[in-house]
């Protein structure tokens, strides 16, 4: 029996043996006639391998060196949301209320309330919520750290899911690009964290935006990780030792936000993945007027070269900055 977001959860084993990495529980009378040995053997074999070499091995709080992977129905309020999966720091602690004494993640059984994920289709959540595993035990159990920024902790994760799949997050791509709910046109912050899907996407562009300047690659996720500071200021301290064009956050930033805008084949875009990460010409914002910028927050506000060149901004907050850009 298991303690869930659900309360008391009884589960059977349908997956796991002493060689292997991961041990897989499914909430009983729910293991419907899905291969989990074969989907657990997919994962043990590539996703956890590509995961632990990037970032470091699980805390391995319980001694038994294995993670367990509970799939289960989560509350009713979490059915239809999208949330695939959580992980839960107090389960790394045998005598915390509410613990399950072992090194694991919970994955949800339900995409809607008449509609089951298949285990596949959870490959990059469950790679996602065991990156925070590792960035839990290194930051916290290992060295004590402070716990990392949301949005950074979060940015990582989706990194971890990115390269489970081995490739770009298409629903991410779209969704920004389409803006469907008008988030990002009205300069939705990267900094400030609401918990909402908007979030994921503008984190996850971010971090990928960053690695593909970064003269070391994808090992800045595990240097950013390791930082002690765990904010922006771990980003700044990484980056400004991989390309001589961000010496600070601030300006790494500024031309995360023109890429986005034109996306370069240069500093200004996505680098050699510029086909992948098709950004260009963002929508305008619904309104210019009396609005209120968060930390990260980005508008995009097209109009005539002739405008843009005779433009002098005024009456702007002290920590707004405007950007003039020609994309001819």
């Amino acid at each position: 029996t298991f303690t869930t977001s659900r309360g008391a959860v009884s589960a059977n084993k349908v997956y796991g043996t002493t060689a292997s990495n991961i041990l897989i529980f499914v909430e009983a009378g729910e293991e419907g006639t899905d291969d989990w040995t074969a989907f657990g053997q997919s994962f043990d074999q590539d996703v956890y391998s590509n995961v632990t070499s990037m970032w470091g091995s699980p805390p391995d709080t319980d001694s038994n060196g294995k993670v367990v992977v509970l799939y289960s129905k989560f509350s009713t309020s979490h059915i239809n949301s999208g949330f695939a999966g959580y992980f839960d720091s107090k389960d790394l602690f045998e005598n915390e209320s509410g613990s399950n004494g072992a090194d694991m993640v919970h994955m949800n059984l339900y995409r809607t309330t008449d509609t089951r994920y298949t285990p596949d289709s959870t490959k990059d959540t469950l790679a996602h919520e065991m990156q925070h595993l590792i960035q839990y035990g290194y930051r916290h159990i290992d060295r004590n750290f402070s716990l990392m920024d949301t949005w950074m902790s979060e940015g990582l994760a989706e990194c971890a899911a990115h390269f489970a799949l081995n490739k770009a997050l298409t629903n991410s791509i779209a969704y920004y690009k389409s803006d469907p709910d008008g988030y990002f046109r009205n300069g939705f912050p990267l900094i400030k964290w609401h918990g909402i899907a908007a979030d994921y996407v503008l984190t996850y562009l971010f971090f990928q935006y960053i690695r593909l300047h970064a003269t070391d690659g994808t090992n800045i996720y595990p240097q950013i990780m390791q930082t002690s500071t765990g904010d922006y200021q771990s980003i700044e301290t990484v980056m400004k030792n991989q390309n001589s064009e961000f010496p600070t956050f601030g300006d790494l930033l500024l031309k995360f936000t023109v890429a986005n805008l034109i996306n370069g084949d240069d500093i200004y875009g996505y680098g050699n993945e510029r086909t992948s990460f098709d950004m260009s010409s963002p929508p305008a914002p619904t309104s210019v007027s009396g609005v209120n910028l968060y930390s990260g927050g980005i508008m995009y506000v097209y109009t005539t070269a002739e405008t843009v060149n005779s433009f002098s901004p005024s009456g702007q907050g002290t920590n707004i900055s405007y950007i003039k850009v020609n994309k001819e």
